[in-house]
């Protein structure tokens, strides 16, 4: 299961997305529906990509590119997406709001590490270049978490 794009995302303005609750409800209804059909499961990472977003202990704040000059950019380290930086003329902060950053690659992970092997994942050691091990062990829990309760679609 994919995830919604970062909080700021402009797309979010268009007609057929129209907000991160709504990308998020249709992506985790397509994902179920198709899967019931077709006899799957699901890896539920789109679930603690959200799960993280609204439990972790910093949330990410969107920001108003308005409000920074260059060099300045704000800060997006509590987001589970991509970075953002200045386009080549200085005149716009552009970034890729929809691919994850080392913090979501690291939540995926650990929800196909459980899911794929059903051992814990507390059992994972790595901890990623630039995470603290205080979220490392919150984004290992919260993958756990989901895996725990996540109910599989039914045929």
């Amino acid at each position: 299961m994919t995830w919604t794009w970062r909080q700021d995302d402009s797309r979010y303005t268009w007609p057929q997305i129209q907000s991160e609750e709504n990308m998020y409800n249709n992506l985790v209804s397509s994902y179920e529906t198709i899967a019931a059909e077709l006899g799957l499961r699901v890896i539920p990472t789109g679930i603690a990509i959200e799960t993280a977003r609204h439990t972790q202990p910093n949330p990410y704040i969107p920001f108003n590119p308005a409000d920074y000059t260059y060099p300045a950019l704000p800060d997006v380290s509590n987001s589970f997406n991509n970075a953002v930086w200045w386009n080549e003329d200085h005149t716009a902060i552009v970034g890729d709001p929809a691919h994850l950053n080392p913090r979501g690659d690291f939540l995926q992970a650990c929800v196909w590490f459980g899911f794929l092997t059903g051992h814990p994942v507390v059992d994972i050691t790595y901890q990623p270049e630039g995470v603290s091990s205080e979220d490392t062990a919150f984004l290992k829990t919260t993958a756990q978490a989901v895996l725990d309760t996540y109910k599989q679609p039914a045929k």
